[in-house]
């Protein structure tokens, strides 16, 4: 499998103080993406990016392993800093996105989310998706710029069916927190309520 064609235009102008870049790319109405800007070898970059694109691009690629997803992605983000110290600053929004796994049972759907570049960091000020009749939400940061990509994220549902299977499913109320390191160990810890589950057992384990 592969990804939809997609045009790109791109010119680079190298000279002795540093690049000037300029990239556009288009792929109908499904991605639209534009990278303008300079980076001198000293002193401090400038460089924008803006554009939406369409998650069901993806799928493809993840339609062999079971998973499909959707949703428009917008991108309004600045570079800034230096060579040795970049920043990023803007925004990413997320609208009516799902994701469904049929191998795992997990079926996310009305995702929608904001995420702010802070600095060095990447800060998730809102990110919800309804999980059958329930809710799931995320808020935190993630040290993108940082050393080891620090993680310091909570996660809430509220009688969420965050999965479902011919076997098991569940309806679940959690307070986790997620933290650590996303590069070297993370560390999950909380309250997780299980309202209700069902259990079936299969035909031919019944009849062991």
């Amino acid at each position: 499998a592969s990804l939809p064609a997609a045009q790109l235009l791109a010119t680079v102008d190298l000279a002795a103080d540093g690049v000037k870049i300029e990239l556009r790319s288009t792929a109908g109405e499904t991605l639209h993406m534009t990278v303008v800007g300079s980076i001198p070898w000293s002193g401090a970059i400038g460089v924008d990016a803006s554009g939406r694109f369409d998650l069901a691009r993806f799928n493809p690629l993840l339609e062999g392993i079971g998973r499909r997803i959707s949703g428009t992605v917008d991108v309004n983000a600045k570079v800034s800093g230096t060579v040795e110290s970049p920043t990023v600053q803007g925004t990413v929004q997320l609208h009516k996105g799902s994701l469904h796994d049929y191998r795992h049972g997990i079926d996310l759907t009305d995702i929608e989310g904001t995420l702010e570049g802070t600095q060095a960091e990447l800060r998730i000020t809102q990110l919800t998706a309804h999980a059958a009749t329930g809710t799931i939400a995320v808020t935190g940061t993630i040290g993108v710029l940082q050393g080891g990509w620090p993680v310091d994220l909570r996660i809430t549902a509220r009688n969420a069916q965050p999965f479902s299977s011919s076997i098991v499913s569940g309806n679940v109320n959690a307070d986790l927190t997620l933290t650590g390191s996303a590069l070297r160990e993370l560390t999950l810890v909380g309250d997780v309520l299980v309202n209700r589950a069902t259990v079936e057992i299969p035909n031919d384990l019944d009849r062991q």
